[in-house]
């Protein structure tokens, strides 16, 4: 119960919905993951979206994931991997697309 999260890696290994929204969109995920921390064993558990998710981007099956977990096989994913926020994506991509906007003015 008590304890610091740690951080690891991990790979979606299966995934399904959990419960869907108005039309069948599914709105909920679980996933199956296989967590490697940096220096213990191997594991998987099995991992729920976050439930404030709008921004929440969902992995696919076999795509590389951070996790935190805590000694005991809580798991839950990195709420800081830029790869999984999707607002923050969004931002990097604007930026990108305004940077070489900005080089092209220059000949």
């Amino acid at each position: 119960m008590f304890g610091k999260w740690l951080k690891a890696q991990g790979v979606v290994q299966a995934l399904r919905s959990t419960r869907r929204g108005p039309h069948g969109i599914t709105i909920r995920w679980a996933y199956v993951i296989e967590v490697m921390p940096p220096h213990e064993p191997a594991f998987r558990a099995e991992v729920k979206d976050p439930v404030f998710n709008g921004n929440f981007v969902t992995p696919g099956n076999g795509e590389h994931v951070l996790v935190e977990y805590k000694p005991g096989g809580k798991v839950r994913f990195d709420k800081s991997d830029p790869r999984r926020n999707n607002r923050k994506r969004r931002l990097a991509e604007r930026a990108r697309e305004a940077a070489e906007f900005k080089k092209k003015l220059t000949p």
